[in-house]
């Protein structure tokens, strides 16, 4: 997928281009982040995902003190519920697990 966004950003350097998808790296996301922009795969790289289970992850990120215990597991439950309500982590917080019980049940 980077080697793609980077593609596009050589052909069309004017663009700002947005990466996606770091949070499958958990722990590591900051690098695969930080490497895509100082290459010039992207001009920055979004986080959607890992913001719904960690909200602190960036400022945890810049002070090295990542939380693997707060990370994302990329389970996708959080998509499924954007689909049903609202979005947010059905595994690190409780008002979003209400939600994702509620709307299995209603499948």
């Amino acid at each position: 997928m980077y080697k793609l966004t980077k593609e596009i950003k050589q052909a069309i350097p004017e663009v700002a281009i947005v990466a996606s998808a770091p949070t499958y790296l958990r722990e590591e996301s900051g690098y695969l982040a930080a490497g895509a922009v100082v290459e010039g795969y992207a001009d920055m790289v979004g986080f959607g995902r890992m913001t719904f289970a960690y909200p602190e992850f960036a400022r945890d990120i810049m002070a090295y003190s990542f939380d693997k215990k707060q990370t994302c597991i990329t389970c996708g439950k959080c998509s499924e519920l954007m689909r049903g309500s609202r979005a947010g982590c059905a595994v690190r917080d409780s008002v979003y697990t209400d939600l994702y019980r509620e709307l299995k049940a209603k499948s």
